[in-house]
């Protein structure tokens, strides 16, 4: 019983994960909320190596109130371009409703935690 409460805590601490819409982003910039986005095509192997380690680090308490956006490069690439990002396995971090950094093609998990925590 006690493992199941404490699996139960885990999941309901993890940020949550959502698809990249227009409304849902502005509002969560709008809100001042943390904001991480993916721009990632399910064909790319970094991108899938950046899934991987963003959902280990994604599951620390540190991360709790980021939220994860995961914008699809080939079927969004209206937004990808506003967003400046040019390539799929980008990840951009904001704070505020400002951008504090991005990467592309880097799937290192401590290099991407220290990304996350600029949002933080």
């Amino acid at each position: 019983m006690l493992n199941t409460l404490i699996l139960a805590a885990a999941l309901s601490a993890t940020p949550a994960t959502r698809a990249f819409d227009t409304a849902g982003f502005d509002a969560l910039q709008k809100n001042g909320q943390p904001v991480v986005v993916l721009v990632a095509a399910d064909w790319c192997p970094t991108c899938r190596a950046q899934d991987t380690a963003l959902k280990d680090i994604l599951a620390e308490p540190e991360f709790a109130s980021l939220t994860l956006l995961r914008l699809d490069f080939d079927g969004q690439r209206d937004m990808a371009r506003s967003l400046k990002a040019n390539s799929q396995s980008t990840l951009i971090v904001f704070k505020a409703g400002k951008e504090m950094g991005r990467t592309v093609g880097d799937a290192d998990p401590q290099r991407l935690a220290a990304l996350l925590r600029r949002a933080l």
